[in-house]
């Protein structure tokens, strides 16, 4: 599973200078995507469960 941020070049230029992160921009628009975070599905189910 992952969490993904979207954002335009125009909206906010902040987030192509975070180091760490890898920002691909969309073929033939100003779409960026950013894994901003990602794991087994798994194992957030089995952190889900330990916060009960």
């Amino acid at each position: 599973m992952r969490l993904i941020h979207w954002f335009d070049k125009n909206i906010s230029k902040k987030y192509l200078q975070y180091t760490g992160y890898d920002p691909i921009l969309l073929p033939n628009t100003e779409f960026y995507r950013m894994v901003v975070n990602e794991d087994i599905l798994h194992y957030i189910f089995a952190r889900i469960k330990l916060l009960r």
